[in-house]
């Protein structure tokens, strides 16, 4: 090998790997209001990048999306998913998309596990921003905290069409219905005359 080439080498060596990006998909962490239908959230996506301006065509650019979403282990009662949006205003696919596809049944809201995909139109979208609007009923649903994941035992976890591979890093959340504000006040009260009773017993014995 000549100068020249070992020369070339060494530099190619020395020179920083360049890595992309993989986007991460929070499912995020919610508080739904009890007997309460069109509760809206969102899960968001993230790079660890950033992009270039439109149209994105960029290698850390994401070309479609495949989003599995369930809610408490698809086990009722809990929250059901009534509505998923993934290329209306706000998201990241909106205004380059090929439509929404809904697969089902049972796999379309409203439910406990839903599938939403979109494709982009040309080039690639931003992975930053609003990935899916997500609309809840809690009617019947008793107050607790409820598993909400990324990921469907049937068809495998959420994921992109994105180069090099389609892989994203998910976040799974939770969905955590409050107790009714009538039912929070009773309980302070109940809470505050059990402490006025008791004050009142020491006080007797302590008189005694």
């Amino acid at each position: 090998m000549n100068r020249k080439a070992l020369l070339a080498l060494a530099l190619v060596c020395c020179l920083p790997a360049v890595s992309l990006a993989v986007p991460t998909i929070t499912a995020g962490d919610h508080v739904l209001l009890p007997e309460t239908p069109g509760q809206i959230v969102q899960v968001l996506v993230s790079a660890d990048l950033p992009l270039p301006v439109p149209p994105f065509n960029s290698p850390n650019g994401v070309q479609g999306l495949d989003l599995y979403l369930t809610v408490n282990n698809d086990v009722a009662p809990a929250p059901v998913m009534t509505l998923v949006d993934v290329i209306g205003p706000g998201t990241i696919f909106f205004g380059n998309n090929t439509g929404q596809g809904d697969f089902g049944p049972p796999f379309i809201a409203p439910g406990l596990v839903v599938v939403a995909t979109t494709t982009t139109a040309s080039g690639t979208v931003d992975p930053n921003g609003i990935l899916a609007f997500v609309e809840f009923d809690t009617t019947g649903v008793a107050p607790g905290v409820y598993p909400f994941s990324l990921t469907s035992p049937l068809f495998g976890p959420s994921d992109f069409a994105a180069a090099p591979g389609s892989d994203a890093v998910l976040i799974d959340g939770t969905l955590t219905v409050v107790p009714e504000p009538a039912s929070i006040v009773m309980g302070l009260f109940a809470a505050a005359g059990l402490g006025a009773v008791m004050i009142r017993r020491r006080r007797n014995k302590a008189a005694a």
